[in-house]
């Protein structure tokens, strides 16, 4: 594709620097995270250079197309010529377990592509096969057939060392927050980083800095026992984040908690996805989650996939019976 453009660097030189270098060759500029705190002045200057670069692939984080720094660019192109980078592809994905001879299909035929910075939901009602899913994405389950492509990574057949290092690089926040009892919080968080072998100080460092993002750096020293339930998610959520992740599979992690607790982790989520370009796929049953942080949504039922979109989209006007009884939208005199 050409030179990779580190997103470091002030948004309009960067721009300025591609004009002058691409010599008709396409472009994949790496622009996460750039362009934020931009005056508007300056903003006018970035788009209309942009209108120049026609053939561009153009890679953000953190943020959908729509709501990135590109948007009033996109406006005006139509999109012309720009492509997001896709973080996770399932390519006709199936998974079938046997039991005394009884074959169960929990996985049929199932197709996704989640991009870069998404925060994607799946949702459906109870045994759709949401969790079946989820567990394939970072092989805890081997799918039966079809493929699983993590940043243009065919991961599929992927085991020992080479399967420890790619779920290094996908953090998964469970429903019961799975922390260890008799470990600190401090020491739950950090013990992904244990595992890798980091030197203690080093982990320790890390582990504070993410509990002052999740706002628990005071609760450092106790135990998971005198927390209460949304602070042991945020625990779960600091720990995910330990190995810096280039995605986080959330399975049904606020299912557990109030509506205010919940409200307050999809914030904190919806906070990292932004500040820190972390791609999310959200397991949930709740069409709540899904409106308030998901730009993207797939509807799983009877195994199959049966839907998917733009969140807004899937919502307003969904072609599924399961979505609509999800969204609450029956007759009940029917």
């Amino acid at each position: 594709m050409g030179t990779i453009y580190d997103s470091s660097r002030h948004l309009l030189s960067l721009v300025e620097e591609l004009l002058e270098s691409r010599e008709g060759e396409n472009l994949r500029i790496d622009v996460t995270g750039a362009g934020v705190g931009i005056p508007a002045a300056q903003l006018d200057a970035v788009f209309e250079k942009f209108t120049q670069l026609k053939t561009a692939d153009v890679v953000t984080a953190g943020l959908a197309p729509q709501e990135s720094v590109f948007a009033p660019f996109l406006a005006l192109t139509g999109g012309y010529g720009l492509q997001w980078r896709v973080m996770i592809q399932l390519k006709n994905l199936s998974k079938t377990y046997s039991t005394r001879g009884v074959e169960h299909t929990a996985l049929e035929d199932v197709s996704l592509t989640i991009e870069d910075g998404d925060i994607f939901g799946i949702i459906g009602i109870s045994g759709a096969g949401k969790s079946t899913l989820v567990r394939c994405i970072n092989l805890l389950e081997k799918p039966t057939s079809g493929s699983v492509v993590i940043d243009g990574v065919d991961v599929t057949g992927f085991d020992g060392r080479q399967l420890s290092d790619l779920r290094a690089t996908i953090g998964m926040i469970f429903q019961d927050f799975n922390l260890f009892a008799q470990r600190t919080v401090l020491e739950n968080v950090t013990f992904p980083l244990e595992i890798r072998g980091d030197d203690r100080a080093d982990r320790e460092r890390r582990g504070m800095e993410l509990l002052d993002l999740v706002g628990l750096s005071a609760k450092a020293k106790q135990y998971p026992s005198q927390l209460s339930g949304g602070q042991q998610q945020r625990v779960s959520i600091a720990r995910a984040l330990a190995n810096h992740p280039r995605v986080i599979l959330c399975d049904e992690a606020t299912s557990a908690l109030d509506s205010l607790t919940t409200n307050s982790v999809l914030k904190l989520l919806r906070q990292i996805n932004r500040e820190m370009g972390v791609t999310m796929v959200v397991i949930t049953h709740e069409i709540g989650v899904v409106e308030k942080i998901c730009n993207r949504v797939a509807v799983i039922d009877g195994s199959r996939i049966v839907e998917q979109g733009m969140a807004a989209d899937v919502l307003a006007d969904p072609s599924a019976e399961v979505t609509r009884r999800l969204l609450g939208r029956v007759r009940w005199d029917a």
